[in-house]
């Protein structure tokens, strides 16, 4: 008899001991340099993709630390939708790292009808619309040799119609790898994560689905990027596939400075 599929979606929120709020200049995206894996709603566009998004994790590749993301030719690599006060101005960078010398693109947008269309053309928009009442749309081409290299783009970020954002890294005529992202406002600045402890949930599953008999358990990872020792707990909650909570709890965490710590 076969086995009956079942979804399993975790949410994972953190209460640590201590000050975790964040100082100076904020990056935007959580876990930009993906140490603690790459969910928070990150994701691939890819025409025809053949491959799971957890072996586009890569952990024997990175420009600092251990983990970056791969992205195969004309895929683009894209943040869930941020939320960032509206009418300032904005840096979007990435370190990467081409498969060979080729030509990538950054692009940073609050229009999600199809992460994959083109930038609309300038002649259909209207003359007469104020421009704090057009999307936003930034984008860049940057033609690069091989090797780790860091590039950036930067704009004023509207709030019409919402001022939620996602940002993109496009690998058009080459594959190459992705890391320390970083959405912050004003200038460019050495990347910092969102937060002095990232965590995160991998799985090797497709879809994160389990079959009836099988233990559904994820690798649970928690990334310290600051320079002092981080010791808390992670709280966690566990829904099946109608939206009904069947597990809560807490995880206890001790994570040394510059240390990935994992748990189940």
């Amino acid at each position: 008899m076969m086995s009956t599929p079942r979804l399993v979606l975790v949410a994972c929120a953190i209460a640590l001991v201590g000050q975790l709020a964040l100082a100076g200049s904020v990056n935007y995206i959580p876990n930009g340099d993906f140490e603690a894996g790459y969910g928070h709603g990150t994701g691939i566009v890819l025409k025809t993709r053949n491959f799971t998004f957890f072996s586009a994790w890569d952990k024997s590749e990175a420009h600092q630390g251990k983990a970056s993301m791969r992205i195969d030719p004309w895929g683009s690599l894209v943040t869930s939708a941020i939320p960032v006060p509206g009418g300032r101005k904005y840096t979007f960078s990435a370190w990467v790292k081409p498969s060979a010398a080729g030509t990538i693109k950054l692009a940073v947008h609050n229009v999600c009808e199809d992460l994959g269309a083109p930038r609309p053309k300038a002649t259909t928009v209207p003359s007469t619309v104020p421009a704090d009442k057009l999307p936003t749309y930034l984008e860049q081409s940057f033609k690069l040799v091989e090797g780790w290299q860091q590039i950036k783009i930067s704009g004023t970020l509207s709030s019409y119609p919402t001022s939620d954002y996602h940002a993109m890294i496009t690998a058009t005529s080459v594959g190459l790898w992705a890391d320390q992202l970083q959405l912050e406002e004003g200038d460019l600045t050495d990347f910092k994560p969102r937060s002095p402890l990232e965590i995160g949930l991998v799985c090797d599953k497709p879809s994160n689905i389990f079959l009836d008999g099988e233990s559904v358990s994820m690798p649970l990872l928690a990334h310290n990027g600051s320079a002092k020792d981080i010791a808390g707990k992670i709280g966690y909650e566990v829904y099946d596939f109608l939206n009904r909570k069947v597990k809560a709890g807490t995880v206890d965490a001790a994570v040394r400075a510059g240390e990935t710590w994992q748990g189940s």
